[in-house]
Formats: structure tokens, C-alpha cells, sequence
């Protein structure tokens, strides 16, 4: 550069740390921080794209690894024992979307109550993976109004 303009450059060197005995060992990023065995880590982005990035976005652990069929981004919890769905978390359909869920209502509808630590999961959920939603009978019809 011109005068008045400094160029710094700085070269460090890192060097991991032993522990003492007895102590915690240091994170290094080849190991993953997780008590989830390979075996039981549910996909907690299911769709292609993911990164490091939207992983821990999504409230979600990143541990790559070369073992086939084993998702990178997972879930950094297996839902609690005492849950009484066999829903996997990501798979939950919400039953009940208004205001003012509690175990009581939910329980009331016919649905399963059970808390999660994934952000936007819900804790109200249907008992079972299954067609839920809307299905049209008959043909749509114009009204002044819109389409029903």
C-alpha cells in the first residue's frame, strides 16, 4: 500500500494441549462430542444441502463420519424412554397447532404428550406415523367468495 497503510501478517502455531491425568480431554474436531451411539442417531436434516451450518442452525449435532447410512446432522437426544410414542421426533404432525397445548388438552384430543429438546418440534403429536391432513371429496366449486 501507499503511505500511511500497514500490511501486518501474523503467523501462529497451535499445538494441542495434553491433559493432566484425570482430567477432561481436549476437543479436537476429529472426535465427536455426543453420547449417541452411531446406531441410534436420527437424520435431523433429511433433505440434501446439509451443512455444519444450517445443522446447528436447526439445534442439531455435526459429526461427520465414514460409516455408510449414518446421517452427519442428527438429533443430539433420543427422546425420553418414558415417551409413549414410537414416533420418531421428526416425524411428529402436530395436534395440536393453537394456542394453549398442554398434556391435559392434548391427552383429551387422543394424542400423545411429549416434550423434546428440537426446536420446533411439536410436543403434541399424532400417536402414529399415518395419513393425516385434508383429502377433497367431490369436485371444487367456485363460489362469489373463492374456491370450496
Amino acid at each position: 500500500g501507499g503511505p500511511g497503510r500497514f500490511v501486518y501478517l501474523l503467523h501462529l502455531q497451535v499445538r494441542p494441549i495434553a491433559a493432566p491425568t484425570g482430567c477432561a480431554q481436549p476437543f479436537h474436531s476429529s472426535t465427536c462430542p455426543t453420547t449417541i451411539s452411531e446406531d441410534l442417531r436420527q437424520d435431523c436434516h433429511p433433505e440434501p444441502g446439509a451443512t455444519e451450518t444450517s445443522c446447528i442452525s436447526r439445534g442439531c449435532r455435526w459429526c461427520e463420519t465414514s460409516a455408510p447410512n449414518v446421517p452427519f446432522c442428527f438429533y443430539d437426544s433420543v427422546e425420553d424412554p418414558a415417551c409413549p410414542s414410537n414416533v420418531p421426533v421428526q416425524k411428529r404432525i402436530d395436534c395440536h397447532p393453537q394456542l394453549g397445548a398442554s398434556k391435559e388438552a392434548c391427552e383429551a384430543k387422543g394424542c400423545i404428550w411429549c416434550s423434546t429438546k428440537v426446536s420446533n418440534a411439536p410436543w403434541c403429536s399424532f400417536p402414529e406415523v399415518g395419513p393425516y391432513g385434508y383429502s377433497l371429496y367431490g369436485q371444487p366449486q367456485k363460489t362469489a367468495k373463492g374456491w370450496r
